[in-house]
């Protein structure tokens, strides 16, 4: 499930700040689908957070022209099945409900492994094969 919507994140979280972005293949894409638009984010760009203990929620948030991005996409999206994928594994598959406008939203991940997995190719520079679904 995707909660599309704006989020202020707790301190009580534990905070994962994404490197910075470099220019190359290497980059992880976090892509949004939709019937009449698509747009995607490097998953390098974003600060990340996990909070395994509160039902394996994942909070992003985007900074820059992507946040610009991302409203533009979800007003175009607006009750439009959206479809969430990294390494052409899909997270989450949810409808747009309302413009988001502050680049920061929330998957519930119940896989650890898999939330993990997302974390380690933010940070660590990963490489997609490590999030295979079973």
């Amino acid at each position: 499930m995707i909660c599309l919507r704006p989020l202020i994140v707790s301190g009580a979280l534990g905070v994962v700040a994404a490197g910075p972005a470099t220019a190359d293949a290497s980059e992880i894409m976090l892509e949004f689908h939709a019937a009449t638009s698509q747009f995607s984010v490097a998953l390098q760009d974003m600060d990340i957070v996990h909070d395994p203990a509160g039902g394996g929620q994942m909070h992003y948030q985007m900074t820059g022209d992507d946040r610009s991005g991302f409203m533009a996409f979800t007003e175009t999206a607006l009750g439009e099945r959206v479809v969430t994928s990294v390494c052409d594994t899909v997270l989450s598959e949810a409808v747009i409900m309302a413009q988001i406008d502050s680049g920061v939203f929330v998957h519930t991940i119940p896989e650890a492994d898999l939330a993990d997995a997302i974390v380690a190719m933010a940070t660590d520079g990963a490489e997609c094969a490590g999030i295979e679904r079973e």
